[in-house]
């Protein structure tokens, strides 16, 4: 199911590591968590109780900064400080690079992000920056 999701969002083939995923609501929006251990779902009334946050659906899909660390076949691509502000702005910067989609890195080996190059531009799918446009 999670794969799916993510893989239909991205048109990419995507494999994440093996552990427990889980699908609620909360205040009226669908969410997708991870966790490494079985969690009794029945008892959690809040989002940030059940493991890491990696999707989620309001009205559209959005794929969370939690995913980066779940996804294991992608490709991971470092690019400059400069790039790296404008990228977590959820702006869309110039790298040379095969076409494709990637993990972003900063100068100090962080993951920020994840997008999809085309033609040489790297278009933000999940940004770090979302947290403080748009995370609650």
């Amino acid at each position: 199911m999670v794969v799916d999701i993510i893989q239909s969002y991205t048109g990419y083939n995507i494999n994440l590591i093996d552990q427990y995923y889980y699908k609620f609501t909360i205040d009226k929006k669908n969410y997708i968590t991870t966790s490494s251990s079985n969690l009794d779902t029945q008892k959690i009334k809040y989002v940030y109780s059940c493991g890491l946050q990696i999707i989620m659906i309001d009205n559209d899909i959005s794929l969370l900064p939690g995913l980066l660390e779940v996804i294991i076949n992608i490709e991971h691509v470092s690019i400059t400080k400069k790039q790296s502000v404008k990228f977590s702005y959820g702006k869309k910067i110039e790298i040379k690079n095969t076409d494709g989609l990637y993990i972003v890195r900063d100068g100090f080996n962080r993951k920020i992000g994840m997008g999809e190059l085309k033609n040489n531009i790297l278009t933000p799918l999940i940004d770090l920056g979302w947290y403080l446009r748009e995370g609650k």
